[in-house]
This record gives C-alpha cells, sequence and structure tokens, in this order.
C-alpha cells in the first residue's frame, strides 16, 4: 500500500512539473530520486487554505467552491461581505467551508489582510467569488512544494485569469505565505514583503482560471469601472512615483486625464530619468510597467500629435 502511494505521488510528480514554466520546467524534470520524495514529503507538511471574499454571488458560487475542492485544499475559508441574493443562504447549506462575515470597507488589500486572518494556514490560495479553474485536478501542496524546492526568497504564484469576453488575460498571485507578505493598495492589490514592504516575485504556472466578473453586466452590477477608478487616483496621490496605479486606470480615467492635459505628462514623468523624450538607454526608466507606458504614449501621439514621431518612438 505504501509503494503504491509513492508511484501515485510520483505520478502527480509528474504531472504537476508540465504546469511550469521554463526555466523551473527545465530544473525540476532534472530532480533525481532524493529531491523528488524531498519535495513529496515537505507537502504532505504543508496547510493550505483557500480565503475568499464574496457578495452577491448566488448564481455561480457552489459552482466555485466544487471545482476548488478538487486541488487538496484543507480549509475553505469564505468571508460574506453583505450579500443579499441568497449567496450566504446556499454557502450555510456547504459543509466542508467555514463561513464569516465582515462587513465591506473600500479598500480590497484590508480586506483580503482581514479574512487572511481567519486561519492558521502556511500557504493561502486567493480564489475570487466569480472565478472558475479550468485546470483538471492537481495536487496544490505539491505545486508548492515543488516550487519552494526551486527557490529561495520570498515568492508567490499566479495563474492565468482569462475572461470570457476578451482574449487577454492577466496573471495575478494566487498562492501565497500570509506570515511574510500581505496585501497591498485599495484595489488591484499586489503582495508585498512584510518586512521590506517591496513587490513579491511571482511564479507563474501554467493554470488556468475563468474570470466571470468582468462582464459588462458584473462590471455594472458592483459599478466597478467607476469604484475602481476612485480607488485608483487615490493610489496614485499616495504612491505618485509608482506606475502601476497609473497604468491600471480604466478607459474613462484616461479620458479625463486628456482632457485636463495630465496624461502625456504622467506617462513621460514615468518612462524618462529627465522627464522629457529622450530614447537614450540610461534615460529609460526600465520596470515591470515600462512596455505597457511606452504603447499607451505611441497611442496618444498617433491620435493627438505627429504620427512621425510616433514611429520613431517604436
Amino acid at each position: 500500500m505504501l509503494e503504491g502511494s509513492k508511484v501515485s505521488m510520483s505520478e502527480k510528480f509528474n504531472e504537476l512539473i508540465q504546469l511550469l514554466k521554463t526555466p523551473e520546467y527545465g530544473v525540476a524534470s532534472q530532480f533525481d530520486l532524493k529531491k523528488r520524495e524531498k519535495v513529496i514529503k515537505q507537502a504532505s507538511k504543508i496547510k493550505v487554505a483557500l480565503v475568499m471574499l464574496v457578495k452577491d454571488q448566488a448564481v455561480i458560487i457552489e459552482k466555485v467552491l466544487h471545482k476548488a475542492k478538487e486541488f487538496n485544499i484543507d480549509e475553505f475559508i469564505i468571508v460574506d461581505t453583505g450579500s443579499s441574493d441568497g449567496t450566504k443562504e446556499i454557502l450555510e447549506k456547504l459543509d466542508f467551508i467555514h463561513l464569516k462575515e465582515m462587513e465591506w470597507v473600500e479598500d480590497f488589500s484590508k480586506m483580503r489582510n482581514d479574512a487572511a486572518k481567519f486561519t492558521d494556514a502556511d500557504w493561502i490560495f486567493t480564489l475570487d467569488s466569480d472565478e472558475v479553474i479550468l485546470e483538471s485536478s492537481f495536487d496544490m501542496k505539491l505545486l508548492i512544494s515543488i516550487y519552494e524546492e526551486l527557490g529561495d526568497g520570498l515568492f508567490s504564484i499566479s495563474f492565468e485569469v482569462h475572461t470570457e469576453e476578451h482574449n487577454s488575460f492577466e496573471i495575478p498571485s494566487k498562492i501565497y505565505n500570509p506570515s511574510r507578505m500581505e496585501y497591498y493598495g485599495l484595489v488591484h492589490e499586489e503582495l508585498r514583503g512584510k518586512l521590506s514592504h517591496l513587490p513579491v516575485e511571482t511564479k507563474v504556472a501554467k493554470v488556468q482560471i475563468v474570470n466571470h466578473g468582468a462582464s459588462l453586466t458584473e462590471k455594472k452590477k458592483f459599478s466597478k469601472d467607476e469604484r475602481y477608478e476612485k480607488l485608483l487616483m487615490k493610489m496614485i496621490e499616495i504612491e505618485p512615483t509608482n506606475p502601476r496605479w497609473f497604468c491600471l486606470l480604466p478607459v474613462s480615467s484616461i479620458e479625463k486625464f486628456e482632457a485636463s492635459g495630465n496624461y502625456k505628462e504622467l506617462i513621460i514623468k514615468y518612462l524618462y530619468a529627465d522627464k522629457t523624450i529622450n530614447l537614450e538607454k540610461d534615460n529609460i526608466n526600465f520596470g515591470n510597467y515600462t512596455r505597457m507606458l511606452f504603447q499607451k504614449l505611441i497611442v496618444h501621439m498617433m491620435i493627438f500629435e505627429n504620427k512621425d514621431s510616433a514611429y520613431k518612438i517604436a
């Protein structure tokens, strides 16, 4: 029986490394038997909790949670923030979850960090209440253990989050260690180290999730564009040198910036060290949002200015 269990875990290991991207896949695929056994043993000691905030998702919440059960998660902490559509009644009937309640505060990081206090898990899996995992079942503990063996320092694990109406996808952090990191930002929050206060490195796994909350219907239902715009504008005031919050603004906000004449000025401030369009390499502020900022600048110049100048930058 023990030998059969080892074979089963070995098979799970071989399946899981297929979810790793280069170069992690190349390294993990070369693990010898001793290292593989170490990873499998460590996985058995990890406690993983799904922590979810939910409001008014009666149509989909049961499907979301039953799918999440397939991934070897120890604890399900579901925090209702004021549902009135029957969501809470559905959750009360699910015997595998722990239902909690919190009053909503318009600060997504605070809500996520406070919800994380309901568990003592080593790792937290953050799943939105309108997100469904598309992959067939895999062992989340083993995935974490493989990444722990591969790296050092702080890291989170990200999945590909697709929307129903668009071909593009995002790669937000989904799995993290709550003792060493926490969320930051009023909206479109990111994980930062509790001691360093710096963004945490993310490891991207080839796991796909579909987000049903990005539809026009859902956005209107929760007034997402209007709310997110206000919160992102506040973040720009709080962290004026961080381009993240500017880059994540919805289209409606961009139009307002354009009307005020500050749009191009902000892009140049974030992109160039001397605050002028100077394409010398040493003058460009390279970072996670450099490409997005260049795209915004080029589009702006193509529409409102000289196309030849835009071509030079492109």
